[in-house]
């Protein structure tokens, strides 16, 4: 009887190592999420922050920073770039390129004949003095 206690003894240590090894592990390293994806190189993208600010970007693309995600891209009715945090995105408009952009937004292009200026831009007359009777 002790042989026999013996090897139930050694099952059950068998046993709770072999449950150790399933449910204790080291951690993995963290892997970029399999969903990710990135803009066509040609596109171009109108993209609103939950703050209501919207962008014009040509050439947008997913960056990381810092273990954040940014879109970032060339800002078309302003100089420079911007990098837009991912997790403040509303929503994204995606243009096959920055044309069929400005077929549905024809303000962000600037006229031929016209120099380009802000929406909005007022123009003030000059002031005179009223006259006189």
């Amino acid at each position: 009887m002790s042989r026999q206690r013996g090897l139930i003894a050694f099952a059950g240590i068998v046993f709770i190592v072999a449950l150790g090894v399933a449910f204790v592990r080291s951690p993995e390293p963290v892997k970029a999420a399999a969903d990710e994806r990135n803009f066509d190189s040609k596109a171009a993208a109108k993209v609103v922050l939950k703050s209501q600010i919207h962008e014009y970007l040509d050439w947008p693309k997913v960056e990381r920073m810092g273990g954040r995600a940014f879109i970032v891209g060339h800002r078309v009715n302003a100089p420079g770039s911007v990098w837009l945090p991912v997790d403040d995105v509303l929503y994204i408009e995606s243009y096959y390129n920055l044309d069929d952009m400005l077929k549905v937004y024809p303000g962000l292009a600037p006229k031929k004949d016209q120099p380009a200026k802000p929406d909005g831009m007022v123009k003030v007359a000059p002031d005179a003095e009223p006259k006189k009777n």
